[in-house]
């Protein structure tokens, strides 16, 4: 008994080791693809908002960008709106004193509106006359033929709009700035035909200043001209993608090589600001987030082992219990009931254990019952054969005194009812017989009844030769025969017939003992199956119930025994058992 429990107990560990590392093994497999969607998530996330955080300061920067342009030309709209300048270009005055004051005027207009944003470097007019006038107190003609950057600006035939970087014109000290200027065309009011031009010199490090890096991520960021110019910023980079971007003036980013590329226009003169965001530096930054929740796992997964250990051990406990009950039942306690109460399939498995525990415990005793039923059949076969020599003895010695008297018929006779005593007195190791044996015995049973009744009947037997070594139940078809006589063809006023038959279909053995004696209503047909009845009857109703019950014994609801009888017209014996083939041979006398 403790090699069991210790064997099971092993096999129980076995189990939850099994379970708990499944269990885990699965479980950590979902965390780690959720663990691994969350992380995935929160990075994809955060590079979302940082690429869009960032595409915000580039619009930003773009909108402040846009303003300074549109500030710098509301500066040249106003002074050609000025009355005052109007005048002095559209009906200049002949006299030299008043020329030279309306210059100081224009000079000091001029001067005043530089002032207005510190980067403005200088405010100049080239009218269609060739004169120059300044908001410097001292600055040379201007010669269109020696500035590249005019003539480009003429030939491009824009009204407005900006050069490319160039120098400034030199100051007092002889130091210049590079500058990038607003030109715009100016047409006097009786003057029409004639191009007058005002010029903004705007300081470079404006642009520069505003377009500089303004984030981490950032590593490269140039503003561009409407002409592929680079206005401020540095990249060899973005400059080598320039003539990749959209000419339109949406904002919008593009992913290369791993980087990504924010482009955003809206600005003057086709102005647009590209950008190169750090796909490290963006990498690292989203990963640190993400970086956190790894951390968890550890703690998430001792949590886990102690609620997969609860939760395995409420299903191998009770699984033990029906381990230990099995065991029990294996060394024959079928009295073990198990006490599972888990609300699941265990607990289904449980009660259908109890009862297939309860079956096995009918089904033994109903085994041991049968097995006791057929051994008191055979004692009962023993007690009717006792000392059967000393009939078979004094049966021959009338046999022998018979033959001395030269009487045959008895002799005959006598040798008959010997043959048939041997037949029915023999203990037999076993209760079946074969169909032949048995058939034999009737055959000596007829035999003696026909010196009792005489022509009373006739009897024909009609069975197939192959089923002749089928076993059958030992008595089975005397007892009906002798009934049909002493029931059906005594009592009947004329001759008679019976007729014994056998054949075989599908596995199954059909016996039929069928007479045109004097039948019985259905009230006298259901009497021959009552037991008790029929014991009280013996002696004039030969063991039909015997017979069924017999059957029922030995095969269950395999075999069945049928009698139909119809009053006046005679009665049939159905008998359908398994076929069994067996060379079954008569046992020796004991």
């Amino acid at each position: 008994m403790k090699q069991v429990k210790s064997l099971g107990k092993v096999r129980s560990d076995k189990l939850e080791k099994k379970l708990t590392k499944a269990i885990l093994l699965v479980t950590l497999l979902g965390f780690v693809a959720i663990l691994f969607a969350a992380v995935n998530s929160v990075y994809q996330e955060k590079r979302s908002y940082e690429i869009r955080s960032q595409m915000d300061q580039e619009i930003q920067t773009a909108s402040q960008i846009a303003f300074f342009q549109h500030t710098i030309s509301n500066i040249a709209k106003q002074l050609t709106m000025n009355t005052f300048f109007k005048k002095t270009f559209s009906s200049p005055s002949g006299n030299l004193g008043e020329r030279l004051s309306d210059k100081r005027e224009i000079h000091n207009m001029l001067a005043s509106n530089a002032h207005l944003i510190d980067s403005i470097e200088e405010i100049m007019i080239y009218t269609a006359d060739g004169e120059t006038l300044s908001s410097r107190e001292i600055r040379g003609g201007f010669d269109p033929e020696k500035n590249e950057w005019f003539k480009e600006f003429v030939a491009s035939k824009k009204t407005e709009g900006y050069s490319s970087i160039h120098d400034s014109e030199p100051r007092q000290d002889g130091y210049h700035i590079p500058v990038i200027s607003y030109i715009t065309e100016y047409h006097p009011l009786d003057k029409r035909d004639d191009t007058a031009y005002i010029i903004i010199n705007i300081d470079r490090r404006a642009f520069e200043d505003m377009t500089g890096i303004r984030s981490e991520l950032i590593d490269e960021s140039c503003l561009f001209s409407g002409n592929g110019d680079i206005i401020a910023g540095q990249g060899e980079t973005v400059k080598a993608l320039y003539q990749e971007l959209s000419n339109d003036d949406s904002e919008y980013y593009f992913e290369k090589e791993g980087n990504i590329y924010i482009s955003v226009g809206g600005m003057m003169d086709g102005f647009r600001l590209l950008s190169r965001v750090s796909g490290r530096e963006l990498y690292l930054q989203c990963l640190n987030v993400a970086v956190p929740l790894l951390i968890i796992i550890p703690v998430i997964v001792l949590v886990m082992l102690l609620v997969l250990h609860f939760y395995v051990r409420r299903i191998v406990d009770p699984l033990n219990e029906l381990g230990e009950a099995a065991a029990k039942v294996g060394r024959g306690d079928f009295d073990v009931i198990t006490d599972i109460h888990t609300g699941d399939e265990i607990e289904t498995t449980a009660n259908a254990f109890n009862g297939m525990v309860r079956d096995i415990k009918e089904l033994m005793d109903e085994s041991l019952e049968h097995e006791k039923k057929l051994h008191r059949m055979s004692m009962e076969n023993l007690l009717l054969q006792i000392n059967p020599h000393f009939i078979y003895n004094t049966m021959n010695s009338i046999v022998y005194m018979a033959k001395i008297n030269k009487n045959n018929e008895i002799a005959q006779f006598t040798n008959h009812f010997i043959s048939l005593l041997q037949k029915t007195l023999k203990i037999r190791k076993s209760v079946f017989t074969t169909l032949e044996s048995e058939l034999d015995t009737v055959r000596h049973y007829l035999y003696l009844q026909e010196f009792r009744y005489g022509n009373r009947f006739e009897y024909e037997f009609d069975v197939k030769e192959e089923i002749l070594k089928a076993r059958i139940p030992g008595m089975m078809i005397q007892p009906v025969v002798e009934n049909a006589i002493f029931h059906g063809l005594a009592p009947k006023t004329g001759k008679g017939s019976l007729a014994i038959k056998g054949s075989y279909k599908d596995g199954i053995l059909i016996l039929t003992i069928e007479d045109d004696g004097i039948g019985m209503d259905a009230e006298t047909v259901s009497s021959l199956f009552d037991e008790d009845k029929s014991e009280e009857e013996t002696a004039h109703r030969i063991g039909i119930a015997n017979v069924r019950k017999r059957i029922s014994e030995i095969y269950k609801d395999r075999a069945d025994m049928v009698i139909s009888s119809t009053p006046g017209q005679g009665t049939k014996v159905m008998f359908t058992i398994p076929f069994e083939e067996d060379s079954v041979t008569e046992d020796a006398e004991e």
